[in-house]
Protein backbone atom coordinates (compact mmCIF):
# COMPACT_ATOMS: atom_id res chain seq x y z
CA UNK A 1 0.00 0.00 0.00
CA UNK A 2 1.62 3.31 -1.29
CA UNK A 3 2.06 5.90 1.47
CA UNK A 4 0.48 9.30 0.62
CA UNK A 5 -1.92 12.25 1.79
CA UNK A 6 -4.96 9.52 2.05
CA UNK A 7 -3.83 7.55 4.29
CA UNK A 8 -3.54 10.20 7.00
CA UNK A 9 -6.87 11.39 6.47
CA UNK A 10 -9.09 11.07 8.83
CA UNK A 11 -12.46 11.38 7.36
CA UNK A 12 -14.77 9.36 9.52
CA UNK A 13 -15.64 6.09 7.98
CA UNK A 14 -18.79 6.47 7.63
CA UNK A 15 -18.56 9.13 5.00
CA UNK A 16 -15.68 6.95 3.28
CA UNK A 17 -17.52 5.36 0.38
CA UNK A 18 -15.80 2.57 -0.76
CA UNK A 19 -17.12 1.63 2.60
CA UNK A 20 -20.97 2.13 2.22
CA UNK A 21 -22.77 -1.06 2.54
CA UNK A 22 -26.76 -1.24 1.54
CA UNK A 23 -28.01 -2.69 4.85
CA UNK A 24 -30.74 -4.91 3.24
CA UNK A 25 -30.15 -8.16 5.31
CA UNK A 26 -28.22 -9.32 8.37
CA UNK A 27 -25.46 -11.30 6.27
CA UNK A 28 -24.61 -7.69 4.35
CA UNK A 29 -24.58 -5.97 7.69
CA UNK A 30 -22.29 -8.68 8.70
CA UNK A 31 -19.72 -8.03 6.02
CA UNK A 32 -19.86 -4.19 6.34
CA UNK A 33 -18.85 -4.51 10.22
CA UNK A 34 -15.96 -7.16 9.09
CA UNK A 35 -14.84 -4.28 6.60
CA UNK A 36 -14.79 -1.70 8.31
CA UNK A 37 -12.92 -3.32 11.53
CA UNK A 38 -10.45 -4.07 8.94
CA UNK A 39 -10.01 -1.20 7.38
CA UNK A 40 -9.38 0.79 10.94
CA UNK A 41 -7.35 -2.76 12.36
CA UNK A 42 -5.40 -1.62 8.17
CA UNK A 43 -5.05 2.15 9.17
CA UNK A 44 -4.25 1.52 12.74
CA UNK A 45 -1.20 -0.28 11.41
CA UNK A 46 0.19 2.13 8.89
CA UNK A 47 -0.28 5.05 11.00
CA UNK A 48 1.78 3.69 13.79
CA UNK A 49 4.33 2.16 11.44
CA UNK A 50 7.09 4.95 11.50
CA UNK A 51 7.52 7.00 8.17
CA UNK A 52 11.26 6.14 7.99
CA UNK A 53 10.76 2.59 8.06
CA UNK A 54 8.02 2.69 5.17
CA UNK A 55 10.86 4.44 2.92
CA UNK A 56 13.70 2.16 4.33
CA UNK A 57 11.73 -0.83 2.87
CA UNK A 58 11.59 1.15 -0.04
CA UNK A 59 14.93 2.20 -0.42
CA UNK A 60 15.96 -0.93 0.62
CA UNK A 61 14.88 -2.89 -2.88
CA UNK A 62 16.87 -0.15 -4.79
CA UNK A 63 20.32 1.01 -5.85
CA UNK A 64 21.51 3.66 -3.94
CA UNK A 65 23.55 5.29 -7.04
CA UNK A 66 21.00 4.84 -9.80
CA UNK A 67 17.92 4.35 -8.17
CA UNK A 68 16.97 1.32 -10.25
CA UNK A 69 15.85 -2.12 -8.82
CA UNK A 70 18.78 -4.08 -6.86
CA UNK A 71 19.40 -7.37 -7.17
CA UNK A 72 16.62 -8.95 -4.65
CA UNK A 73 13.82 -6.34 -6.71
CA UNK A 74 15.15 -8.13 -9.95
CA UNK A 75 14.98 -11.71 -8.89
CA UNK A 76 11.37 -10.90 -7.26
CA UNK A 77 10.13 -9.51 -10.56
CA UNK A 78 12.12 -12.38 -12.63
CA UNK A 79 10.39 -15.23 -10.19
CA UNK A 80 6.79 -13.41 -10.75
CA UNK A 81 7.12 -13.13 -14.57
CA UNK A 82 7.92 -16.39 -14.58
CA UNK A 83 5.08 -17.38 -13.10
CA UNK A 84 2.96 -15.75 -14.75
CA UNK A 85 4.28 -17.52 -18.27
CA UNK A 86 2.36 -20.33 -17.29
CA UNK A 87 -0.81 -19.10 -18.23
CA UNK A 88 0.93 -17.07 -21.29
CA UNK A 89 1.64 -18.11 -24.74
CA UNK A 90 4.67 -15.55 -24.59
CA UNK A 91 8.67 -15.47 -23.55
CA UNK A 92 10.87 -13.68 -21.60
CA UNK A 93 14.43 -12.91 -21.99
CA UNK A 94 17.07 -11.93 -19.42
CA UNK A 95 19.90 -9.84 -20.43
CA UNK A 96 22.85 -9.48 -18.68
CA UNK A 97 24.93 -6.50 -19.14
CA UNK A 98 28.82 -5.94 -18.29
CA UNK A 99 30.57 -2.52 -19.27
CA UNK A 100 33.65 -3.08 -20.87
CA UNK A 101 36.68 -0.52 -19.84
CA UNK A 102 35.14 1.10 -17.28
CA UNK A 103 37.56 0.01 -14.32
CA UNK A 104 39.90 2.25 -15.84
CA UNK A 105 37.99 5.19 -15.43
CA UNK A 106 38.00 4.80 -11.72
CA UNK A 107 41.64 4.11 -11.45
CA UNK A 108 42.50 7.35 -13.90
CA UNK A 109 39.33 9.36 -12.87
CA UNK A 110 38.37 8.58 -9.69
CA UNK A 111 35.09 6.87 -8.25
CA UNK A 112 33.44 10.50 -8.98
CA UNK A 113 33.70 10.29 -12.27
CA UNK A 114 32.74 6.37 -12.37
CA UNK A 115 29.31 6.74 -10.55
CA UNK A 116 28.72 9.58 -12.96
CA UNK A 117 29.40 7.31 -16.15
CA UNK A 118 27.07 4.91 -13.94
CA UNK A 119 24.38 7.13 -13.62
CA UNK A 120 24.43 7.88 -17.44
CA UNK A 121 24.12 4.44 -18.39
CA UNK A 122 21.24 3.52 -16.32
CA UNK A 123 19.62 6.83 -18.09
CA UNK A 124 20.47 5.82 -21.52
CA UNK A 125 19.53 2.12 -20.86
CA UNK A 126 16.05 3.10 -18.79
CA UNK A 127 15.38 5.20 -22.24
CA UNK A 128 15.37 2.17 -24.28
CA UNK A 129 13.63 -0.15 -22.47
CA UNK A 130 9.43 -0.64 -22.43
CA UNK A 131 7.28 0.22 -19.47
CA UNK A 132 6.49 -3.69 -18.82
CA UNK A 133 10.65 -3.65 -18.85
CA UNK A 134 13.19 -3.94 -16.42
CA UNK A 135 16.13 -2.37 -15.61
CA UNK A 136 18.19 -3.46 -12.50
CA UNK A 137 21.76 -1.92 -11.43
CA UNK A 138 22.71 -5.73 -9.50
CA UNK A 139 26.86 -4.63 -8.34
CA UNK A 140 29.51 -2.50 -9.61
CA UNK A 141 29.73 -2.33 -13.31
CA UNK A 142 26.64 -5.29 -13.82
CA UNK A 143 22.98 -4.07 -15.16
CA UNK A 144 20.62 -6.17 -15.99
CA UNK A 145 17.59 -6.18 -18.20
CA UNK A 146 14.16 -8.16 -18.03
CA UNK A 147 11.87 -8.07 -21.26
CA UNK A 148 8.30 -9.28 -20.87
CA UNK A 149 5.91 -10.36 -23.16
CA UNK A 150 8.52 -11.72 -25.82
CA UNK A 151 7.45 -13.18 -29.11
CA UNK A 152 10.40 -13.71 -31.57
CA UNK A 153 14.10 -14.06 -30.59
CA UNK A 154 15.02 -11.11 -33.53
CA UNK A 155 13.28 -8.67 -31.42
CA UNK A 156 15.79 -9.69 -28.31
CA UNK A 157 18.74 -9.20 -30.80
CA UNK A 158 17.49 -5.67 -31.82
CA UNK A 159 17.29 -4.88 -28.50
CA UNK A 160 20.64 -6.03 -27.37
CA UNK A 161 22.45 -4.26 -30.69
CA UNK A 162 20.56 -1.19 -29.48
CA UNK A 163 21.79 -1.29 -26.05
CA UNK A 164 25.30 -2.17 -27.15
CA UNK A 165 25.20 0.91 -29.58
CA UNK A 166 23.96 3.15 -26.78
CA UNK A 167 27.21 2.03 -24.93
CA UNK A 168 29.50 2.51 -27.42
CA UNK A 169 28.68 5.95 -27.50
CA UNK A 170 30.82 8.86 -25.89
CA UNK A 171 29.85 9.44 -22.32
CA UNK A 172 30.09 13.59 -21.12
CA UNK A 173 30.89 13.80 -17.47
CA UNK A 174 31.88 16.77 -15.50
CA UNK A 175 35.88 15.01 -15.70
CA UNK A 176 35.88 15.00 -19.38
CA UNK A 177 34.46 12.48 -22.37
CA UNK A 178 34.87 8.92 -21.90
CA UNK A 179 33.97 5.57 -23.73
CA UNK A 180 33.48 2.44 -22.35
CA UNK A 181 31.58 -0.34 -24.24
CA UNK A 182 28.92 -3.72 -22.93
CA UNK A 183 29.02 -7.04 -23.40
CA UNK A 184 25.68 -8.89 -23.55
CA UNK A 185 24.72 -12.26 -22.21
CA UNK A 186 20.78 -13.37 -23.27
CA UNK A 187 18.98 -16.40 -21.19
CA UNK A 188 15.52 -17.10 -22.94
CA UNK A 189 12.66 -18.13 -20.13
CA UNK A 190 11.32 -20.77 -19.70
CA UNK A 191 13.59 -22.23 -22.19
CA UNK A 192 16.65 -22.06 -20.65
CA UNK A 193 15.84 -21.99 -17.04
CA UNK A 194 12.73 -22.25 -14.88
CA UNK A 195 13.66 -20.21 -11.55
CA UNK A 196 15.23 -16.48 -11.10
CA UNK A 197 18.54 -17.58 -9.65
CA UNK A 198 19.47 -20.30 -12.97
CA UNK A 199 17.94 -17.48 -15.42
CA UNK A 200 19.99 -14.95 -14.38
CA UNK A 201 23.50 -17.10 -13.96
CA UNK A 202 22.99 -18.37 -17.37
CA UNK A 203 22.94 -15.29 -18.82
CA UNK A 204 26.02 -14.62 -16.81
CA UNK A 205 27.90 -17.47 -18.44
CA UNK A 206 26.81 -16.03 -21.67
CA UNK A 207 27.99 -12.65 -21.17
CA UNK A 208 31.27 -13.88 -19.60
CA UNK A 209 31.39 -15.40 -23.15
CA UNK A 210 30.89 -12.59 -25.57
CA UNK A 211 33.28 -10.82 -23.05
CA UNK A 212 35.81 -13.24 -23.91
CA UNK A 213 35.11 -13.56 -27.78
CA UNK A 214 36.07 -10.18 -28.40
CA UNK A 215 33.48 -7.72 -26.25
CA UNK A 216 31.21 -5.36 -27.23
CA UNK A 217 29.20 -7.98 -28.73
CA UNK A 218 25.72 -9.97 -27.53
CA UNK A 219 25.63 -13.93 -27.11
CA UNK A 220 22.94 -16.07 -26.26
CA UNK A 221 23.09 -18.71 -23.53
CA UNK A 222 23.59 -22.47 -25.00
CA UNK A 223 23.09 -26.06 -24.03
CA UNK A 224 27.24 -26.06 -24.74
CA UNK A 225 27.73 -23.15 -22.65
CA UNK A 226 25.78 -25.09 -19.99
CA UNK A 227 27.80 -27.83 -20.92
CA UNK A 228 31.41 -25.94 -20.25
CA UNK A 229 30.09 -24.71 -16.98
CA UNK A 230 29.71 -28.30 -15.55
CA UNK A 231 33.28 -28.75 -17.13
CA UNK A 232 34.40 -25.98 -14.79
CA UNK A 233 32.72 -27.21 -11.92
CA UNK A 234 34.19 -30.44 -12.30
CA UNK A 235 37.92 -29.43 -12.99
CA UNK A 236 37.15 -27.05 -10.03
CA UNK A 237 36.05 -30.00 -7.49
CA UNK A 238 38.83 -32.02 -8.77
CA UNK A 239 41.59 -29.61 -7.80
CA UNK A 240 39.76 -28.79 -4.57
CA UNK A 241 40.11 -32.20 -3.59
CA UNK A 242 43.96 -32.93 -5.06
CA UNK A 243 44.18 -29.83 -2.83
CA UNK A 244 42.55 -30.87 0.34
CA UNK A 245 44.30 -34.34 0.08
CA UNK A 246 48.06 -33.23 -0.72
CA UNK A 247 47.85 -35.37 -3.68
CA UNK A 248 49.50 -32.24 -6.13
CA UNK A 249 53.18 -32.99 -6.54
CA UNK A 250 55.80 -30.78 -8.24
CA UNK A 251 57.91 -30.62 -11.27
CA UNK A 252 60.94 -28.26 -11.83
CA UNK A 253 62.35 -27.89 -15.59
CA UNK A 254 65.48 -26.04 -15.98
CA UNK A 255 65.81 -22.56 -17.61
CA UNK A 256 69.43 -22.32 -19.49
CA UNK A 257 71.73 -20.74 -21.71
CA UNK A 258 73.14 -23.56 -23.53
CA UNK A 259 75.95 -21.37 -25.36
CA UNK A 260 77.59 -19.68 -21.58
CA UNK A 261 76.21 -23.51 -20.12
CA UNK A 262 74.57 -21.56 -17.04
CA UNK A 263 71.77 -22.73 -15.12
CA UNK A 264 69.63 -19.60 -14.74
CA UNK A 265 66.62 -21.05 -12.58
CA UNK A 266 64.36 -23.71 -12.30
CA UNK A 267 60.68 -23.29 -13.24
CA UNK A 268 58.31 -24.87 -10.96
CA UNK A 269 55.51 -26.28 -12.57
CA UNK A 270 52.39 -29.41 -11.74
CA UNK A 271 53.97 -32.49 -12.69
CA UNK A 272 52.26 -34.82 -15.13
CA UNK A 273 50.88 -37.32 -12.68
CA UNK A 274 49.34 -34.27 -11.09
CA UNK A 275 47.08 -33.21 -13.98
CA UNK A 276 46.30 -36.97 -15.00
CA UNK A 277 44.73 -37.40 -12.02
CA UNK A 278 42.79 -34.36 -12.34
CA UNK A 279 41.88 -35.37 -15.77
CA UNK A 280 43.25 -32.26 -17.16
CA UNK A 281 45.95 -30.62 -18.96
CA UNK A 282 47.80 -27.84 -18.17
CA UNK A 283 46.12 -25.60 -20.62
CA UNK A 284 42.58 -26.47 -19.73
CA UNK A 285 43.38 -26.03 -15.81
CA UNK A 286 44.85 -22.38 -16.39
CA UNK A 287 41.27 -20.98 -17.26
CA UNK A 288 40.33 -22.11 -13.99
CA UNK A 289 42.96 -21.11 -11.99
CA UNK A 290 42.79 -17.52 -13.28
CA UNK A 291 39.27 -16.83 -12.82
CA UNK A 292 38.49 -18.82 -9.59
CA UNK A 293 39.14 -17.73 -6.18
CA UNK A 294 40.28 -21.38 -6.66
CA UNK A 295 43.31 -20.23 -7.71
CA UNK A 296 44.09 -17.99 -4.88
CA UNK A 297 44.01 -21.51 -2.73
CA UNK A 298 46.39 -22.74 -5.74
CA UNK A 299 49.00 -20.32 -5.98
CA UNK A 300 49.33 -20.41 -2.25
CA UNK A 301 49.93 -23.81 -1.98
CA UNK A 302 52.69 -23.96 -5.11
CA UNK A 303 54.44 -20.96 -3.55
CA UNK A 304 54.74 -23.03 0.08
CA UNK A 305 55.76 -26.61 -1.99
CA UNK A 306 58.65 -25.09 -3.77
CA UNK A 307 59.85 -22.83 -1.31
CA UNK A 308 59.74 -25.98 0.97
CA UNK A 309 62.09 -27.97 -1.75
CA UNK A 310 64.18 -24.51 -1.94
CA UNK A 311 64.77 -24.95 1.79
CA UNK A 312 65.99 -28.44 1.62
CA UNK A 313 68.03 -27.72 -1.60
CA UNK A 314 69.73 -25.06 0.52
CA UNK A 315 70.74 -27.19 3.54
CA UNK A 316 72.60 -29.33 0.75
CA UNK A 317 74.58 -26.06 -0.08
CA UNK A 318 72.70 -26.14 -3.42
CA UNK A 319 71.44 -22.52 -4.92
CA UNK A 320 69.30 -22.28 -7.56
CA UNK A 321 66.85 -19.53 -8.10
CA UNK A 322 62.99 -21.04 -8.94
CA UNK A 323 60.70 -19.55 -10.88
CA UNK A 324 56.92 -20.01 -9.63
CA UNK A 325 53.98 -18.88 -11.74
CA UNK A 326 51.38 -16.76 -10.34
CA UNK A 327 47.56 -16.36 -10.98
CA UNK A 328 46.59 -13.22 -11.89
CA UNK A 329 43.67 -13.21 -9.63
CA UNK A 330 46.51 -13.88 -6.07
CA UNK A 331 48.38 -11.44 -7.42
CA UNK A 332 45.76 -8.50 -7.35
CA UNK A 333 44.88 -9.24 -3.74
CA UNK A 334 46.14 -6.89 -1.36
CA UNK A 335 47.54 -9.11 1.21
CA UNK A 336 49.64 -10.76 -1.68
CA UNK A 337 53.01 -8.93 -0.88
CA UNK A 338 52.82 -9.72 2.78
CA UNK A 339 51.48 -13.48 2.11
CA UNK A 340 55.18 -13.82 -0.73
CA UNK A 341 56.87 -12.33 2.64
CA UNK A 342 55.80 -14.44 5.31
CA UNK A 343 55.88 -17.54 3.49
CA UNK A 344 59.88 -16.61 2.90
CA UNK A 345 60.71 -15.89 6.60
CA UNK A 346 58.57 -19.07 7.63
CA UNK A 347 60.76 -21.11 5.28
CA UNK A 348 64.30 -18.98 5.31
CA UNK A 349 64.73 -19.04 2.05
CA UNK A 350 66.40 -16.22 0.78
CA UNK A 351 64.33 -14.08 -1.21
CA UNK A 352 66.66 -13.69 -4.10
CA UNK A 353 66.58 -17.71 -5.04
CA UNK A 354 63.00 -16.90 -5.58
CA UNK A 355 61.48 -15.62 -8.82
CA UNK A 356 57.79 -14.81 -9.40
CA UNK A 357 56.20 -15.01 -12.96
CA UNK A 358 53.09 -13.23 -13.55
CA UNK A 359 51.16 -13.25 -17.50
CA UNK A 360 49.66 -10.06 -18.76
CA UNK A 361 46.51 -11.16 -17.56
CA UNK A 362 48.14 -10.25 -14.49
CA UNK A 363 48.49 -6.53 -16.02
CA UNK A 364 44.69 -5.88 -16.61
CA UNK A 365 44.46 -3.63 -13.60
CA UNK A 366 45.74 -0.14 -12.26
CA UNK A 367 49.26 0.23 -13.66
CA UNK A 368 49.94 1.94 -10.41
CA UNK A 369 48.60 -0.56 -8.65
CA UNK A 370 50.86 -3.54 -10.18
CA UNK A 371 54.10 -1.17 -10.51
CA UNK A 372 53.56 -0.60 -6.86
CA UNK A 373 53.39 -4.91 -6.17
CA UNK A 374 56.24 -5.67 -8.43
CA UNK A 375 58.44 -2.72 -6.44
CA UNK A 376 57.52 -4.15 -3.04
CA UNK A 377 58.70 -7.43 -4.32
CA UNK A 378 62.26 -5.90 -5.56
CA UNK A 379 62.36 -4.62 -2.41
CA UNK A 380 62.05 -8.19 -0.33
CA UNK A 381 64.61 -9.18 -3.01
CA UNK A 382 61.96 -10.91 -4.87
CA UNK A 383 62.39 -10.53 -8.87
CA UNK A 384 59.28 -10.52 -11.22
CA UNK A 385 59.57 -12.10 -15.30
CA UNK A 386 56.22 -11.11 -17.06
CA UNK A 387 56.00 -14.78 -18.92
CA UNK A 388 53.78 -15.56 -21.84
CA UNK A 389 54.28 -12.05 -23.83
CA UNK A 390 53.36 -11.59 -27.10
CA UNK A 391 49.84 -14.30 -26.57
CA UNK A 392 47.68 -11.95 -24.51
CA UNK A 393 48.01 -8.54 -26.93
CA UNK A 394 49.70 -6.02 -23.34
CA UNK A 395 49.94 -2.82 -23.42
CA UNK A 396 53.28 -1.91 -24.67
CA UNK A 397 53.57 1.39 -23.07
CA UNK A 398 52.24 -0.15 -19.48
CA UNK A 399 54.87 -3.44 -20.26
CA UNK A 400 57.67 -0.46 -21.09
CA UNK A 401 56.91 1.27 -17.90
CA UNK A 402 56.86 -1.59 -15.31
CA UNK A 403 60.04 -3.06 -13.45
CA UNK A 404 59.89 -6.32 -15.27
CA UNK A 405 63.31 -8.31 -14.56
CA UNK A 406 62.72 -10.66 -17.46
CA UNK A 407 60.28 -11.56 -20.02
CA UNK A 408 59.42 -14.89 -21.48
CA UNK A 409 58.52 -15.01 -24.84
CA UNK A 410 55.87 -18.21 -25.31
CA UNK A 411 55.55 -20.59 -28.81
CA UNK A 412 54.50 -16.99 -30.88
CA UNK A 413 53.70 -20.71 -33.66
CA UNK A 414 57.20 -21.42 -34.33
CA UNK A 415 57.11 -25.20 -32.80
CA UNK A 416 56.39 -26.48 -36.32
CA UNK A 417 59.80 -24.85 -37.63
CA UNK A 418 61.26 -28.43 -39.66
CA UNK A 419 64.37 -29.25 -38.47
CA UNK A 420 67.60 -29.24 -40.66
CA UNK A 421 66.53 -26.66 -42.86
CA UNK A 422 66.60 -22.92 -42.83
CA UNK A 423 64.15 -20.87 -41.19
CA UNK A 424 61.58 -19.23 -43.45
CA UNK A 425 60.83 -15.80 -42.71
CA UNK A 426 56.77 -16.76 -43.05
CA UNK A 427 54.01 -14.90 -41.36
CA UNK A 428 54.99 -16.17 -37.61
CA UNK A 429 58.66 -15.50 -37.57
CA UNK A 430 57.87 -12.44 -38.78
CA UNK A 431 56.01 -11.48 -36.15
CA UNK A 432 57.86 -13.33 -33.32
CA UNK A 433 60.78 -11.54 -34.75
CA UNK A 434 58.95 -7.82 -34.34
CA UNK A 435 58.12 -8.85 -30.76
CA UNK A 436 61.44 -9.98 -29.86
CA UNK A 437 62.68 -6.49 -31.21
CA UNK A 438 60.41 -5.28 -29.57
CA UNK A 439 61.40 -6.53 -26.10
CA UNK A 440 65.24 -6.60 -26.67
CA UNK A 441 65.28 -2.70 -26.67
CA UNK A 442 63.54 -2.36 -23.22
CA UNK A 443 67.13 -4.18 -22.14
CA UNK A 444 65.18 -7.20 -20.63
CA UNK A 445 66.74 -10.30 -20.11
CA UNK A 446 64.74 -12.64 -22.76
CA UNK A 447 63.87 -15.78 -22.15
CA UNK A 448 62.19 -18.73 -24.59
CA UNK A 449 59.53 -20.97 -23.81
CA UNK A 450 59.11 -24.39 -25.23
CA UNK A 451 61.42 -24.90 -27.15
CA UNK A 452 61.25 -28.56 -29.01
CA UNK A 453 63.86 -28.22 -31.77
CA UNK A 454 66.98 -27.20 -32.79
CA UNK A 455 65.55 -24.45 -35.66
CA UNK A 456 63.49 -23.20 -32.84
CA UNK A 457 66.19 -22.44 -30.80
CA UNK A 458 68.47 -21.28 -33.14
CA UNK A 459 66.64 -18.82 -34.22
CA UNK A 460 65.31 -17.72 -30.97
CA UNK A 461 69.15 -16.91 -30.30
CA UNK A 462 69.26 -15.14 -33.52
CA UNK A 463 66.79 -12.71 -32.00
CA UNK A 464 68.99 -12.13 -29.07
CA UNK A 465 67.36 -14.76 -26.64
CA UNK A 466 70.20 -16.57 -25.24
CA UNK A 467 67.79 -17.82 -22.68
CA UNK A 468 65.63 -20.66 -23.13
CA UNK A 469 63.96 -23.67 -21.55
CA UNK A 470 61.51 -26.79 -23.07
CA UNK A 471 61.76 -30.40 -23.78
CA UNK A 472 65.15 -29.87 -26.34
CA UNK A 473 67.08 -27.77 -23.76
CA UNK A 474 66.07 -29.78 -20.70
CA UNK A 475 63.37 -32.21 -19.47
CA UNK A 476 61.42 -31.53 -16.58
CA UNK A 477 62.06 -33.27 -13.10
CA UNK A 478 60.94 -34.43 -10.08
CA UNK A 479 62.00 -33.27 -6.61
CA UNK A 480 63.52 -36.50 -5.65
CA UNK A 481 65.92 -36.17 -9.16
CA UNK A 482 66.63 -32.06 -8.50
CA UNK A 483 69.71 -33.56 -6.34
CA UNK A 484 70.76 -36.08 -8.32
CA UNK A 485 70.76 -33.36 -11.15
CA UNK A 486 72.29 -30.27 -9.58
CA UNK A 487 75.11 -32.43 -8.21
CA UNK A 488 75.41 -34.00 -11.81
CA UNK A 489 75.56 -29.87 -13.58
CA UNK A 490 79.52 -29.12 -13.66
CA UNK A 491 79.66 -33.09 -15.13
CA UNK A 492 77.25 -31.56 -18.11
CA UNK A 493 79.42 -28.35 -18.18
CA UNK A 494 76.35 -26.50 -16.54
CA UNK A 495 76.78 -24.19 -13.62
CA UNK A 496 74.35 -22.19 -11.72
CA UNK A 497 74.22 -18.25 -12.92
CA UNK A 498 76.96 -16.13 -10.74
CA UNK A 499 74.90 -13.29 -8.64
CA UNK A 500 77.88 -10.87 -9.84
CA UNK A 501 77.27 -11.89 -13.61
CA UNK A 502 76.65 -8.51 -15.47
CA UNK A 503 73.03 -10.09 -16.92
CA UNK A 504 70.07 -7.92 -16.25
CA UNK A 505 68.02 -9.81 -14.10
CA UNK A 506 71.05 -10.09 -11.58
CA UNK A 507 71.96 -6.16 -11.00
CA UNK A 508 69.86 -5.58 -8.23
CA UNK A 509 71.19 -8.33 -6.44
CA UNK A 510 73.99 -6.47 -5.04
CA UNK A 511 75.13 -7.65 -1.48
Amino acid sequence: MVLNEELSSHMPLENRPELRVDPRSDLILAANAAACQFYQQSESTLMQTPLHELLSSRSAQLDPLTQLPNRQLFLDRLQQSLTELQRSPSGLAVLFIDLDRFKPINDSLGHQAGDAVLIEVAQRLQSLLRKQDTLARIGGDEFVVLLKEVTAIQAVERIAQTLLNALALPFEIPQGVVEIGGSIGVAMGPQDAQTAEALLQKADLAMYRAKHNGRQQWMFFSQALGQEAQRKFHMEQSLREALEADELKLQFEPIINAAETKLFALEVQVCQQSLDLLGQDWESLLPVLSQSILGVQFSEWQLQAALEVQQSLSQSSLFVPMAVSVPGIHFRQKSFVDFVETALHESEVDPQLLILQLDESSLNHSSMDVAQRIHALNELGVQVVLEQFGLQGVSLLQLARLPFAAIKVGDLGLRNLSHGRRVPMHENTQLAAAILAFAYQLNKTLIATQIYSNDQWHFMQSQHCQWGQGPYLGKAMSAEALVDYLVDLNAQRLEPVDRDDCDPLYENFDD
